[in-house]
């Protein structure tokens, strides 16, 4: 078996035998030991910076990411108020007039035609207001189921002539009371033009009529 050789190099120069130097597995150790080293120091390294990191990536991602520019809100005016409509004031109404006023316009609206001008023409005098003063020389009332008591009276004025009154009983305010034969009356109403009727002998007569709505006491 060969012994061990010694290892080395020959020196050109000088042809001198050079020996190797022996390696010490000493150095090798320590070496190795000083790379673990290194690489746990780095990996505790790398540790701590990932505990200080945050734990979520988006948080880090929202931090870091650039905020985006507000969208520019077009300004608009503000909407337009309808201003208030003006108060109307109504018109101001006389009050109405009192039973007294009308009674008052109506009998001044009459007129006094003649017994003779209604007999002419009675289409002409319908449905206008007159007046008629006189005695009263007859009364016949009637009863009907509806309308009440309408009383006839035969008004004989100062010439002679007769007219016909006619009014419902409780619609016309009379002067005394009751009417009677021998009153003298002036009355107030619309005229019918001229009536006709017969009499107790059975005699037709016809003279003017007249609705009365107000009646008063005549001056004897």
């Amino acid at each position: 078996m060969a012994k061990n050789q010694p290892t080395g190099t020959y020196d050109p120069q000088t042809g001198a035998f050079v020996p190797a130097k022996k390696k010490h597995p000493v150095n090798i150790v320590l070496i190795v030991v000083g790379v673990l080293a290194l690489i746990a120091i780095s990996r505790c390294s790398q540790a701590a910076r990932n505990e200080s990191a945050p734990d979520s990536p988006d948080t880090e991602s929202a931090e870091t990411a650039p905020a985006e520019p507000e969208a520019d809100v077009p300004e608009t005016d503000p909407p337009e108020t309808e201003a208030p409509a003006p108060e109307t004031k109504a018109p101001e109404t006389d009050p109405p007039p009192t039973p007294e006023e009308i009674r008052a316009d109506y009998i001044a609206s009459c007129t006094a035609p003649s017994y003779e001008e209604i007999m002419r023409r009675p289409d002409e005098y319908k449905k206008k207001p007159v007046t008629a003063s006189g005695e009263v020389v007859q009364i016949v009332e009637e009863t009907h189921l509806f309308t009440g008591t309408t009383v006839n009276i035969r008004l004989e004025d100062d010439n002679g002539d007769v007219w016909l009154l006619i009014y419902n009983k409780s619609a016309v305010e009379t002067p005394n009371g009751n009417v009677l034969e021998g009153d003298r009356l002036t009355v107030y109403g619309d005229c019918t033009g001229t009536t006709s009727y017969k009499t107790i002998l059975g005699k037709q007569i016809t003279v003017p009529s007249v609705s009365v709505k107000y009646m008063t006491e005549a001056a004897p």
